[in-house]
């Protein structure tokens, strides 16, 4: 687990924002040559948030222990991403986090990996792999002003290729506003 002075949902929604790829990890997740990702289908599904992506094609000599595959995402919390990644080959992969929160503006995020494939191998070339994942987020969540993620439709400007983020946080006024309601606030 790690701790980061960020909300728990922003801390999510880095976890699923396809728009950032290119930039923020160029040649680890993303191409700077190819800003602009696949807008996906977002939909619900047994109450859960769910989307599909297919990342750009990389050259072969990329490093095998990317996750990175056409990848089947599932929130089944608010606060959780399930990604199922399944290679051509047949391979599959899977990484599980859930953000924690500590307080409003901070979080704890758990989090695991599986893999069908290198099952002998050493962990430590991909838990390496995640580490510079979260070293190149890191700076960039954690930066964020303010800390807590604002549901206000228009507080934060977002664009077209921010569906998946526009998509959460209508999911999450609507489980607040629903928890408020029952309450009677």
């Amino acid at each position: 687990p790690y701790t980061w002075p960020v909300a728990a949902p922003r801390r999510v929604e880095n976890f699923v924002d396809l728009a950032h790829f290119a930039f923020v990890h160029d040649g680890s997740l993303g191409r700077r040559d190819e800003p602009v990702p696949p807008i996906p289908a977002v939909h619900r599904a047994d109450g859960e948030l769910r989307f599909d992506y297919d990342p750009p094609a990389y050259p072969d000599e990329r490093d095998d222990t990317a996750m990175l595959a056409a990848s089947a995402y599932r929130m089944p919390m608010p606060c959780s991403v399930d990604i199922a990644f399944t290679y051509p080959d047949g391979r599959r992969r899977r990484l599980w986090m859930a953000a924690s929160p500590v307080d409003d503006a901070t979080c704890r995020t758990f989090w695991c990996i599986g893999r069908t494939d290198d099952l002998a191998g050493d962990d430590r070339d991909h838990l390496a792999f995640q580490a510079r994942v979260l070293a190149e987020d890191e700076p960039v969540v954690c930066n964020q002003v303010p800390p807590e993620m604002l549901l206000d439709p228009g507080a934060e400007l977002s664009v077209r290729t921010d569906k998946v983020s526009i998509e959460y946080r209508r999911w999450l006024r609507e489980l607040v506003y629903g928890m408020l309601r029952q309450r009677g606030a």
